[in-house]
């Protein structure tokens, strides 16, 4: 029950982002900064939840034994890839599309 429960809350997070980009991707067109900036905060907030929920959840995928450290070396290594490669991703697109609209609309997509 208790994995069941962190998967949806999980979940929950990840949907919520999305509707926070939409929500800034709107404050956008309608040109209220502090929407954009109160829903920034929002998201970073909870982002911060994001990773110890995950951690938590390894040790009910696999059970516990001698790999499990392995599993947890596995998931920072992901993790530093992403935070590296995602700022570089991301400036890529902006150079390539030429605005940075192409963030939130792939945030919203993410949502479907």
């Amino acid at each position: 029950m208790k994995l069941i429960s962190l998967a949806f809350i999980l979940q929950l997070e990840f949907l919520l982002l999305s509707f926070l980009a939409y929500l800034i991707y709107l404050s956008l067109l309608i040109g209220l900064p502090i929407i954009k900036l109160l829903a920034i905060m929002l998201a970073a907030f909870i982002m911060g939840l994001t990773p110890p929920t995950i951690f938590y959840l390894v040790s009910f995928v696999s059970p516990p034994s001698r790999i499990t450290p392995i599993n947890y070396g596995y998931m920072v290594q992901i993790q530093a890839i992403g935070i590296f490669a995602g700022s570089y991703l991301y400036g890529w697109l902006v150079d390539v599309t030429g605005d940075w609209e192409i963030l939130g609309f792939l945030a919203i997509l993410y949502l479907f």
